[in-house]
């Protein structure tokens, strides 16, 4: 099982961004997602309404080539995204939300657990020359893979107001991973933390400190929530990121976590998060999707083991060809990365920031 995971460094290493921060996230087990080919697109609304009077966070009508740009992608309407990314469960509804206010461009979802499903349907699609995806949204290696492949859109040359901000705004340049400058970056993949805890179910004395603890301590015995390995990458994405990297996760408590701790099994990361919210599971090794619930009062905190560094790479977004809507996706390409747009995904994903003009949004639990 571990051999497998040494094929992924490499190529994952290359991606990672360590953090010295960190946050807390929310269903039965349940059986493995339904394919993603058969997924249809989820709207934020029916309609697309122009943005409301006298608010435009996306330009301030002095580039020409930019309003001509916002006036197309009124006209276009929409603008459609394979993957996941920022868009991710009841908070991306939120921030599709938010961007059509602002901008009266409307975001239809096609949400794809992973990199590989989602380009293997748009090259299929695109081969079939059938409608396909305006935007990816990802976490690497699929964005620098789509960009290699010479399917995306070169933007760095296209008159996004980001790109002529100063430096000095960007904890991490939007186009810092994109050797030809065809895809962005937005958004990290987890919150900085370890782990995610129900603080119910687990006294503040009884917090586990390290992995080794929670992988060995009978008393957390079938209490942690993880994914079925079978249904997802999950296992050796953290294994790299917390073990490789962060020196703090080893092959043996991954090991003894499945043989002998008796954990909760789910089909990706969001349901681990959901049995934490609800009670089912004190512990999530999972960080995703925790978002909605907190917000909603659920007795949850992200934990971040003293001693190991809490890692993490970023997502992208390609913006391809081949798109019916490329005036759309450039607006939304620099909503979600203007101080305006920015500012609410973080707000809303309670995550870190890469502008050095918004602040991060992160509760942070130490384990010690």
């Amino acid at each position: 099982m571990f051999r497998r995971t040494w094929s992924l460094v490499s190529l994952v290493l290359s991606t990672t961004l360590l953090i010295a921060c960190g946050s807390p996230s929310t269903g039965a087990p349940t059986t493995a997602p339904k394919d993603a080919s058969s997924a249809a697109p989820k709207s934020a609304e029916t309609g697309s309404p122009k943005p409301a009077a006298g608010a435009n966070p996306v330009a301030d009508g002095s580039d020409p080539e930019w309003q001509k740009v916002l006036d197309t992608a009124r006209q276009e309407g929409s603008v459609l995204v394979y993957g996941q990314g920022f868009m991710r469960g009841a908070e991306g509804q939120m921030i599709a939300q938010e961007f059509q206010k602002q901008t009266g461009v409307k975001i239809d979802l096609v949400e794809i657990s992973g990199g590989s499903a989602a380009y293997q349907r748009i090259r299929e699609e695109m081969r079939a020359n059938a409608p396909t995806a305006d935007v990816f949204l990802g976490a690497p290696p699929f964005p620098g893979i789509m960009e290699k492949d010479g399917v995306a859109t070169v933007v760095k040359d296209k008159p996004l107001p980001i790109f002529k901000e100063p430096k000095a705004n960007w904890r991490v340049d939007p186009l810092a991973m994109s050797q030809a400058g065809a895809y962005m970056i937005n958004y990290p993949s987890y919150p900085s933390g370890h782990i995610m805890i129900n603080t119910r179910l687990l006294q503040a004395a009884d917090y586990p400190t390290s992995y080794t603890q929670l992988a060995t301590d009978p008393k957390y015995k079938g209490k942690i929530a993880w994914v079925d390995p079978k249904t997802t990458g999950d296992v050796p994405s953290k294994y790299v990121f917390w073990g490789y990297t962060g020196g703090g996760l080893t092959p043996e408590a991954i090991w003894n976590i499945y043989a002998n701790q008796q954990p909760l099994l789910y089909p990706n990361p969001q349901p681990e998060a959901d049995a934490v919210a609800r009670g089912e599971a004190a512990v999530a090794i999972g960080l995703a999707g925790f978002e909605t619930a907190a917000e909603a009062g659920a007795p949850l905190k992200l934990l971040r083991f003293s001693g190991y560094p809490a890692v993490t790479n970023i997502n992208g977004m390609v913006i391809f060809k081949a798109a019916r809507h490329p005036n759309a996706a450039l607006v939304l390409a620099n909503w979600i990365m203007s101080k305006e747009g920015h500012g609410y995904m973080v707000k809303v994903r309670r995550t870190i920031s890469l502008r050095t003009d918004v602040p991060d949004n992160l509760q942070i639990g130490r384990a010690h």
